[in-house]
């Protein structure tokens, strides 16, 4: 394959801010603090090779209180078809408190297939 290939790279950092906050502010269903100041860094990269009929792809989340995501994907795109793909993904998620942030979907880890056909 080409040595020279591109790789689609994005990275973005997401702030939430209370203007008003006060300390006593609480998650209704959990009593954990709200802080004032929430962050959470995103990075995703992806190629393709053999002529983009094999399509990986990472997506990465992470949150500085200590909780993060790691997506990575991998597609098959025959060259016979551009209608069909086939996508085989993960979805992991680990951090300290299941009841903040990423940590909410700390128990519910997946692989799965995915068939797509386009009409």
């Amino acid at each position: 394959d080409d040595p020279w290939r591109a790789f689609r790279m994005s990275f973005q950092i997401f702030q939430s801010v209370i203007l008003d906050h006060e300390d006593g502010i609480r998650f209704f269903s959990t009593a954990e603090k709200i802080n004032k100041v929430s962050t959470t860094l995103t990075y995703r990269v992806s190629t393709g090779y053999l002529g983009d009929t094999i399509l990986p792809d990472i997506f990465l989340g992470y949150d500085p209180e200590g909780y993060w995501v790691a997506n990575p994907a991998v597609t098959y795109a025959p060259p016979w078809s551009e209608k069909i793909t086939l996508s085989l993904i993960g979805a992991i998620y680990g951090g300290h408190n299941k009841f903040k942030s990423l940590g909410l979907f700390d128990e519910k880890d997946s692989v799965f297939l995915k068939l797509r056909y386009q009409f």
